[in-house]
């Protein structure tokens, strides 16, 4: 979903483990600290926002579909596909 021209750009890698209701944001190449988040609908619709400031972001509440995730970094905005089954 995102295309950078910047050679240093690190990807996000997000999953949710085995029958998780967390969402877990992980990059191996730097340490992840407090950012904000906004989760959106294919719509664009913004169905949850909040500050990262944990190891996960509880996405219980949210009814099964796609979605995307963007993160707030100090370089810029990341955007992240995820499925919640």
């Amino acid at each position: 979903m995102h295309i950078s021209t910047d050679t240093n750009h690190i990807p996000y890698m997000v999953y949710s483990k085995m029958n998780s209701l967390k969402l877990f944001i992980r990059n191996n190449e730097v340490e992840i600290s407090a950012f904000n988040y906004t989760i959106l609908n294919l719509l664009g619709a913004e169905v949850k926002s909040g500050k990262y400031i944990s190891n996960s972001i509880n996405i219980e509440e949210l009814p099964a579909q796609i979605y995307i995730l963007r993160i707030e970094t100090n370089s810029g905005f990341e955007f992240v596909k995820f499925v919640k089954m």
